[in-house]
């Protein structure tokens, strides 16, 4: 089972990475606001946009993997993700 939320959390993060490097960031929080919202206190598309915007704005990884592990339900046990 944990084998199957893993995979979950590999997609989303890919599918993020994605998009962003193809700058649609529309698409990127509208697909995954629940994460944004939880994990950056981002509510809005505007305030998402405003979020990409500024120069030292970057996602990292490991928060960004942890949260999508949250968001599937997954267990966040060190190690496991």
């Amino acid at each position: 089972m944990l084998e199957t939320y893993t995979a979950f959390i590999e997609n989303d993060l890919h599918d993020i990475w994605m998009l962003l490097e193809e700058r649609r960031f529309s698409e990127a929080y509208q697909r995954f606001a629940p994460v944004w919202e939880d994990m950056l206190g981002i509510y809005e598309e505007a305030e998402w946009l405003d979020y990409l915007g500024q120069q030292s704005t970057e996602l990292e990884e490991g928060p960004l993997r942890l949260h999508l592990a949250a968001w599937a339900d997954c267990c966040l046990e060190p190690g496991l993700v």
